[in-house]
């Protein structure tokens, strides 16, 4: 990985990519540090596998247009078909039985209803409980984000990027997932609001979220709910 503010070619990357490789991954984000911290990162940092960072809007244009470098294709990280180890096999701990798994996965699509094409187990995550990606494998959460960006800018010209569906991911090894299986059958109601939380939160990571303030009010509904001794 270069240093901050250091800057490579495509040439370079290929010299350093793993010989069965065959693509070249990039990222975009808004910083060095909101790309590193993306949960999107996370299969690769697993797999030590090489992403390139990119900051301006446009670069997400310039990448699809491009196809592949050095017989390479060019593919962004965040993409919901992304092909790596399955890097939730490799983190540490017990994952949730893959039938229990299952169950939590179709009940969160019942509670999250249309907000979600689908709530699938993620291969892609080490450390973080979700990741939500684009149902339409032909959009990124990046090309989500600069077409929304253009509709900010001119009013309806981004509004397609509004209604792409999206799939839900959740790592079966993370203690919030474990504890969000239990709760559904403790308290279905405090378990549809944590769903509700962990989807909302899968959303901002990815760029997605557009109206912060019932995401507020939930926070501060299930901060009520603490139990105080």
């Amino acid at each position: 990985m270069t240093k901050d503010g250091e800057l490579t070619s495509l040439e370079d990357y290929v010299t350093r990519a793993k010989p069965d490789q065959d693509a070249i991954y990039y990222l975009y984000g808004s910083s060095r540090k909101a790309v590193e911290e993306s949960p999107y990162l996370e299969t690769f940092k697993s797999a030590g596998i090489e992403v390139l960072f990119m900051y301006d809007p446009s670069d997400e244009f310039v990448m699809n247009h491009l196809g592949e470098f050095g017989g390479k294709r060019l593919v962004s990280a965040d993409s919901a078909d992304v092909k790596t180890p399955d890097a939730t096999a490799a983190a540490a701990g017990e994952p949730l039985p893959a039938e229990r798994m299952d169950g939590l996965c179709k009940w969160a699509k019942d509670v999250l209803g249309e907000d979600v094409r689908e709530v699938i187990p993620s291969r892609r995550l080490t450390e973080s409980p979700a990741a939500a990606t684009n149902a339409d494998r032909m959009m990124t959460p990046s090309m989500r984000r600069l077409l929304r960006l253009i509709k900010d800018r001119e009013g309806n010209a981004g509004a397609s990027a509004d209604k792409q569906p999206v799939n839900l991911e959740l790592n079966p090894k993370h203690e919030l997932v474990a504890r969000l299986d239990k709760m559904r059958a403790s308290d279905p109601a405090l378990a549809g609001e944590v769903l509700r939380q962990v989807y909302d939160n899968s959303m901002m990571a990815a760029g997605f979220l557009e109206n912060p303030q019932e995401m507020v009010r939930r926070i501060n509904r299930l901060l009520t709910k603490i139990d105080v001794k």
